[in-house]
């Protein structure tokens, strides 16, 4: 019988894995284990789920949120848990980053800001 933990996380592959997948930076045993050694966190809803990690700074701990999917509205809806949980951990910040749609939907947010804008380029089209 699996851990609970994992059978969530198995349940939830479905909205998780295409955020991996589509940035190729972990494969789907990368995030098992960042989950299993206490790394990354899961927090699962009916339709959706994000995966929270904390970040500390010399002067500042971020709840990070690196991959969410599933139902966009419930994901909203899961704000003021993912700031509860923020709080509750000492954290000055939550952070995420998510594709340029997401600057819409932040602007419409009480509280939310855009920090950055991140660029990419492939080595293998150099």
């Amino acid at each position: 019988m699996l851990p609970k933990w994992q059978t969530e996380l198995e349940r939830c592959k479905k909205y998780l894995l295409p955020v991996f997948e589509k940035y190729n930076s972990y494969n789907w045993e990368d995030v098992v284990e960042n989950v299993r050694q206490g790394r990354w966190y899961l927090l699962t809803l009916p339709n959706s789920a994000l995966l929270i990690e904390f970040l500390e700074y010399p002067r500042k701990r971020v709840l990070y949120v690196l991959a969410g999917g599933g139902n966009l509205e419930e994901i909203i809806k899961a704000e003021d848990d993912v700031l509860s949980i923020a709080k509750a951990r000492g954290c000055d910040e939550v952070e995420f980053r998510g594709r340029l749609g997401f600057e819409k939907i932040v602007k419409k947010r009480k509280g939310w800001k855009k920090q950055y804008t991140a660029f990419s380029m492939s080595l293998k089209d150099v």
